[in-house]
């Protein structure tokens, strides 16, 4: 990489309160890292080794998906026979699967990237894919990349942990612990791996219930999550849950864990716990509603009537509604909420995390402004990583999108940038794979 001067912009800083730059300039080292953000006029006189004319296009962080999977597209899928699956699950664990698999992380990787989603977290991988992929993209950032090799920011949290019969059990790759000291040794199993944070799973899901009202069933101990936090805290480790009930969310504060995916209604005694959690690593607890994989449009009429089809439609409006429900008191008591869409699930794919905004949006009374917030600088917070990625500022990594109209205006505008940088990689022609009837 070399220095780079992007002029000519209506730059949005991904602050709250800032006010857009107008006729802005961003200056980026040969390290990837933002040198200059400001006016054009004032912006230091110096030769730059390349220039790119933005020709008045908006530029703003590069969106943060806190909550994602990427063993999978998000394509529209149809209910295959067991045998089949089992097959399928065979198949990942010879290596000609492996390869395959590590093929189909690169992709959807890419893909958030060409969408404008610079930084990513993976809530659960399969054999450690998004370290691998991590490494490799922090390894290629430092070169010259080629277009396939710009990945975006990876927080990894390895494979899951959850108890038996839980959540994700039946997945072909997840540690399964079903007492407190099992739970420690599936933390540190899961650590020596070089992880980022740890992903555990307290209640089960919609994605493997068999019956109506099975989704959310508490799966976990009050000790067994506290277990794993503490020895995950004891390393500098943020812990996230899959949760999806009342009960579930009562255990996981209780227990300690810094951030709970997808949620569920939250009752009043529950939200000073939230605000200051004692056994939080940062002595506060985060909600990730994840409300596209649950609002999905017209399910119904999407998928077959079959019994199974029957029990997912169901479950996932029983834990939706519960999950808005979480959502707007969240936002009416000043919980932090961070913005995933759990990409991966059918027909929530790794491109429209802007959906996710417009969920929100539609359930609240948040500006774009606000929104754009939670999804770059917010979100950065909620990860731990804001000293690094989030807003535009001198000293942070050169992760923006830039985009044709203004998206304090539409939000359906952070749909297909113009340009997406990402480390300080420039993507001129960022382009992604469109599934249909999603």
């Amino acid at each position: 990489m070399s220095i780079t001067l992007y002029k000519n912009a209506h730059i949005i800083q991904g602050n709250q309160h800032a006010s857009m730059i107008e006729n802005g300039a961003i200056i980026v080292d040969e390290k990837g890292v933002i040198m200059y953000v400001g006016a054009t006029s004032n912006m230091p006189e110096d030769s730059y080794d390349k220039v790119i004319e933005l020709n008045n296009a908006y530029v703003m962080p590069g969106l943060i998906n806190t909550h994602a999977h990427y063993f999978n597209s998000g394509k529209p899928m149809n209910n295959f026979p067991e045998a089949l699956v089992r097959l399928s699950e065979w198949f990942l664990t010879t290596w000609i699967g492996k390869i395959y698999l590590k093929n189909v992380y690169r992709r959807n990787y890419r893909t958030a990237v060409n969408a404008g989603i610079t930084t990513v977290r993976d809530t659960g991988s399969f054999y450690y894919n998004d370290i691998s992929c991590r490494d490799y993209y922090i390894k290629k950032s430092k070169k010259k990349p080629r277009k396939r090799q710009i990945g975006p920011r990876i927080i990894a949290c390895g494979r899951m942990i959850t108890a038996t019969g839980g959540h994700g059990y039946y997945f072909p790759d997840r540690r399964v612990a079903d007492n407190p000291w099992d739970d420690r040794k599936a933390v540190r199993e899961t650590i020596i791996h070089e992880v980022d944070q740890i992903k555990i799973c307290n209640t089960e899901g919609v994605s493997d219930a068999t019956f109506i009202g099975e989704a959310g069933k508490v799966s976990m101990t009050v000790e067994e999550i506290a277990a794993a936090c503490s020895d995950a805290h004891s390393r500098n480790k943020l812990v996230a849950t899959h949760c999806e009930s009342t009960e579930g969310l009562v255990r996981a504060l209780l227990g300690g864990v810094d951030t709970i995916e997808h949620g569920a209604e939250i009752p009043p005694e529950m939200i000073p716990l939230f605000l200051h959690n004692p056994l939080a690593l940062r002595g506060y607890t985060c909600l990730v509603p994840t409300l596209s994989a649950f609002f999905i449009p017209d399910l119904e009429h999407k998928l077959k009537p079959t019994e199974a089809n029957h029990v997912i439609i169901e479950n996932t409006k029983i834990i939706g509604e519960s999950i808005k429900a979480g959502f707007i008191t969240a936002l009416k008591n000043a919980i932090p909420i961070g913005v995933g869409n759990d990409a991966s699930v059918p027909r929530v794919t790794h491109y429209d995390l802007y959906k996710e905004l417009l969920y929100m949006q539609k359930f609240s009374n948040l500006t774009n402004q606000a929104l754009i917030h939670m999804a770059t600088a917010g979100n950065a917070q909620i990860l731990d990583v804001a000293q690094i990625t989030g807003s535009l500022e001198v000293g942070k990594s050169a992760d923006f999108m830039v985009l044709d109209h203004n998206p304090l205006e539409d939000l359906h505008h952070l749909y297909k940038p113009r340009h997406v940088v990402a480390r300080g990689n420039f993507i001129k022609k960022p382009k992604f794979k469109v599934y249909k009837k999603v």
